[in-house]
């Protein structure tokens, strides 16, 4: 009787044991499904602080507006492995959105668009200083379909960019490589970058407001130098004019226009350190004096060497008297030795020498300025720019007002 009493405790305590043995195994499988969901979201954490680590020092030491742009969407597409993403900026006038830059599949038919404030994801987003996500935009009831059936989109977040508390546009990112759909996490991630992204254009932006800064002294110093001559008054100004149609009329870039704007705007900086009596003289200058007139390219290269952000433009600012032909000065340059830009402004500065009263003698009209120009075509212009200016809209006006006087 004492054995089956055993027995009979042994097989309770066995049920027990049991019971206690299948709970402890459950809270083993339950605490190592939360470990490796915990070692999932950790290296998935890790991994999108790499992904924005990675992003930041490639972009952070950028202040190239448009190469800022650029690089941050290529990472973002190739972090992220999404289609197509694009940078939106307020405009200056507050009530519309600039596509700045984009990188994918749809840039060429969204890049420079302006969709107004009030409208659309983005528009929402600025207003409210807070992203969007939507995972499938055909079960989406905040948009119309019907209205674009051309849009292939089917998820898509847009995140906003704020720097010290102003928002500054919009970043969106559309379509995963892999086809499925985006979530919260990709919406956190892609606004931490945009935390990112928001100071790296602000830095950027700083520095371009100090480089107009710089350089706005300095061509006011150029401008004052022309003032003290009425014959030399607006040259520069009229220079940039001329420069920038023929650089439109050539397919010139836009940051080679700005380079050229630069160029133009100071090529004359030089004449600073020539005496007025020279400058001004009526009478024919001695060999001495037009060595003197002659080193002003070279000059005007050292004053602006120290502006970095100038680099660009040093060499047409010391070219600018060169010739074609190789003839002229400081460096006898000629051919395709000579840099596009250069050309350009070489016959923007010639021909507003010719048309505008000096010391020594009256102005040109401009048709006979233009002739001047296509009768030493190939020798001391390039052809090609000389052509360019004849048949630009700006000689035509001219010509016009003059028969008209």
């Amino acid at each position: 009787m004492e054995n089956a009493q055993l027995l009979k405790d042994l097989k309770k305590a066995n049920r027990e044991l049991n019971i206690h043995k299948q709970g402890l195994t459950e809270k083993v499988h339950i605490a190592g499904e939360q470990l490796t969901t915990a070692n999932k979201e950790l290296v998935q954490r890790v991994n999108e602080l790499a992904t924005v680590n990675e992003i930041s020092k490639a972009i952070t030491s950028i202040l190239d507006m448009d190469e800022l742009l650029s690089l941050c969407l290529k990472e973002i597409n190739e972090k992220l492995e999404v289609k197509h993403s694009s940078i939106m900026f307020i405009d200056e006038g507050g009530d519309s959105l600039i596509v700045k830059a984009c990188h994918g599949y749809r840039s060429k038919q969204v890049l420079g668009k302006t969709p107004k404030i009030d409208e659309g994801v983005a528009g929402r987003v600025v207003k409210d200083k807070k992203p969007i996500l939507v995972t499938d935009i055909r079960r989406d009831n905040r948009f119309n379909r019907s209205e674009r059936p051309d849009y292939k989109t089917k998820s898509f977040v847009s995140a906003p960019l704020i720097a010290e508390g102003k928002v500054l546009g919009v970043i969106n990112v559309i379509d995963k490589v892999s086809g499925e759909s985006f979530c919260e996490t990709d919406v956190n991630l892609l606004c931490t970058i945009a935390g990112q992204v928001s100071i790296a254009v602000e830095n950027a932006r700083l520095y371009e407001a100090l480089e107009e800064n710089c350089f706005n002294m300095v061509r006011s110093l150029a401008a004052g130098l022309e003032a003290k001559d009425p014959y030399t008054s607006g040259h520069s100004q009229r220079v940039t004019e001329y420069s920038s149609i023929m650089a439109n009329m050539m397919g010139v870039s836009d940051k080679e226009k700005e380079t050229l704007r630069h160029a133009a705007l100071l090529h004359d900086i030089g004449k600073i350190g020539i005496s007025e009596l020279i400058l001004n003289k009526t009478n024919k200058l001695n060999d001495s004096e037009f060595d003197t007139i002659k080193s002003h390219p070279s000059t005007g290269e050292k004053i602006i060497k120290p502006l970095a952000f100038l680099d660009d433009a040093i060499h047409h600012i010391r070219g600018h008297h060169e010739s074609f032909d190789g003839k002229g000065y400081p460096d006898r340059l000629g051919g395709n030795d000579l840099p596009l830009l250069t050309k350009i402004m070489t016959v923007a500065d010639s021909f507003d020498a010719m048309t505008s009263n000096r010391t020594y003698r009256p102005a040109m009209k401009t048709n006979k300025a233009v002739s001047e120009l296509k009768r030493v075509a190939g020798k001391q212009f390039d052809t090609e720019v000389v052509d360019a200016f004849a048949s630009s809209e700006i000689v035509r006006i001219k010509s016009d007002l003059e028969a008209c006087a």
